[in-house]
């Protein structure tokens, strides 16, 4: 018997050949294959947020991204799904300097793909929310007093960061998110911890992982992006990583995940004992003028 989500799908696109189904934190997840052989992604989310955030995310990027994403065939706001076009390519190495530097030259295309506007909650309102909400779904001692004077002394610095003009943010940019073609061009997928935040967000993630003692990965992304990040941005990814940190520890002893919780651990005493990240920008001189997506595909 076809499920809810199957017979939507068919709605769409008419017959198809399920070849595989996932089902993780609320999300149902299909690949479908229809009579003429076009692969397809049937997502169906818990929650109307979700849904909203990944389906204005397509919609608003598919004039700007040049082909770099996934098109968005239809989507259901009673059911909460949508219905993607799969993309061709493998996912490269995080350590992939051509990879990283491709990478820089997308995201550039994401974060001007709309002008930036002002940001409705101040940095460090936002991050102490967000820590807050995090810690508050978690046993209270899964981190010491002393970890978490630390965790807190950190996101109130964050109040004197200076606060950018926001931009569209993928949320999630790690390589796992990134596919190479045959031809060399990068894309990327799944759009759904999109949200409006500062430029530098996208870059926490990558700087708590790959990028972590490899300046190497982090000019070469820059040199992609075209500029080079200033103090506050930079001051900003720091005071950061302490939240990536905890939502590893976090996430990690939630799933029991303890090879996660163990790496959030090392990270935040890292942090802690003053252990700092090489954080390059670009030479003088040496900043890329902004890429436009015809141009871009050909890179």
């Amino acid at each position: 018997m076809k499920s809810r989500l199957e017979r939507w799908v068919e709605q769409c696109i008419g017959r198809h050949l399920v070849v595989d189904r996932s089902v993780k934190g609320g999300r149902t997840v299909i690949e479908v294959i229809d009579n003429e052989g076009g692969r397809w992604f049937a997502k169906q989310v818990d929650r109307e947020f979700d849904w909203i955030v990944e389906t204005s995310a397509y919609e608003n990027l598919r004039g700007a991204l040049g082909g770099r994403i996934p098109t968005l065939r239809a989507a259901d706001a009673d059911l909460l799904t949508l219905l993607i076009s799969a993309v061709a390519g493998v996912h490269p190495s995080p350590y992939d300097l051509a990879a990283n530097r491709k990478a820089g030259r997308v995201l550039r295309m994401i974060h001007e793909s709309q002008p930036g506007k002002p940001g409705a909650v101040p940095l460090g309102q936002r991050t102490s929310q967000r820590l807050a909400a995090i810690l508050a779904r978690n046993p209270p001692g899964l981190f010491s007093e002393e970890e978490k004077a630390f965790i807190w002394e950190r996101t109130r610095k964050m109040a004197r960061v200076a606060h950018p003009p926001e931009v569209p943010c993928h949320g999630d940019y790690m390589s796992y998110n990134w596919l190479v073609g045959q031809a060399g061009t990068l894309r990327v997928i799944d759009f759904g911890h999109a949200r409006w935040h500062v430029p530098a967000f996208d870059l926490t993630r990558l700087y708590f992982g790959p990028w972590w003692n490899r300046p190497h990965l982090a000019l070469a992304f820059l040199r992609g992006y075209g500029r080079t990040l200033d103090r506050d941005e930079l001051q900003f990814i720091r005071l950061h990583l302490v939240t990536n940190a905890v939502n590893r520890v976090c996430d990690g002893h939630a799933r029991r995940a303890t090879d996660q919780e163990s790496f959030g651990r090392e990270r935040l005493r890292q942090l802690m004992t003053g252990q700092t990240i090489s954080m390059p920008g670009l030479p003088r001189g040496q900043s890329e003028s902004p890429i436009r997506a015809e141009d871009s595909l050909r890179s």
